[in-house]
């Protein structure tokens, strides 16, 4: 009777335990993309990149102040050419459902403006630098905009001639070639809403949010050729700035790898 209840009882955590193990499977296969309606999206190609690691993403930078739109792919032409960077370009992006700005096919690309006659915004340059902070749960601050104009312009700021920080440094290693406008540059902050994604460092996610928050701040966003976002603190990204290659937008963390760090700043607005 013992023998029959301890082979009963071996049955029975065997049991248990490849149910649990079948959960566990079950639970760890990842969410399948669920495919949005197709919507037709206007902007210039760019390419995401990060220096310090191996990651780059085709990204289209929407013309009329949206947020910035992943790719899956190098956008081609209808003769399979490849679409160069830089280029205006029209195509019909089918997004994730859940992430509105990631577009999981790209179809129907074609260029509006060629790459040679895009305007690349250089000489004397507008910048508006977006602090981001996040609210709700997981509240957290950013870098105040005052410390924001402080670093770019050093203690005396815009109206200093000749200019000091990080404006001084480029105008000088420029030779006088890319200046920041004085009176063109603007720092805010912005509030956006908690998610998963802010905290995860999805930065098309981030700067859709922001920019929106932006727009109605300021009531539109294109007196500034140039956007830069200092993200919330504690969000989880593994780099000190990431930019669009060939566009107008760049991202740096709020700390001395970030914001404060001069290379780290002029390394992803240059570009």
């Amino acid at each position: 009777m013992v023998e029959r209840r301890r082979v009963a009882l071996v049955a029975a955590c065997a049991i248990a335990l490849y149910l649990v193990s079948l959960q566990c499977a079950i639970a760890a296969v990842p969410r399948p993309p669920a495919y949005g309606l197709p919507f037709t999206l206007r902007g210039l190609l760019t390419l995401l990149g990060v220096h310090t690691a191996n990651y780059s993403r085709w990204a289209l930078s929407g013309t009329n102040d949206s947020a910035l739109f992943l790719l899956p792919r190098q956008p081609a032409d209808s003769y399979g050419k490849p679409i160069p960077l830089g280029s205006i370009i029209e195509l019909v992006c089918t997004p994730d459902a859940a992430i509105p700005s990631l577009c999981l096919a790209a179809d129907n690309a074609g260029i509006y403006q060629s790459a040679a006659g895009a305007s690349s915004a250089r000489g004397r340059v507008s910048l508006l630098v977006i602090s981001v902070s996040l609210g709700g749960d997981c509240a957290a601050a950013s870098t105040p905009p005052a410390n924001v104009t402080a670093a770019f312009w050093g203690p005396r700021g815009p109206a200093a001639i000749p200019p000091g920080g990080y404006a001084g440094v480029l105008a000088g290693c420029s030779y006088g070639a890319l200046q920041l406008n004085s009176t063109g540059f603007r720092a805010i902050s912005v509030t956006i809403p908690c998610s998963g994604e802010a905290l995860g460092c999805n930065v098309e996610v981030i700067t859709a949010a922001a920019v929106s928050a932006a727009a109605a701040q300021l009531r539109g966003l294109g007196a500034w050729t140039h956007r830069m976002m200092v993200l919330p603190e504690g969000v989880d990204c593994g780099w000190g700035g990431l930019a669009t290659l060939g566009g107008r937008e760049s991202w740096v963390i709020p700390t001395v790898w970030g914001i404060f760090r001069q290379g780290t700043v002029l390394q992803e607005f240059t570009h």
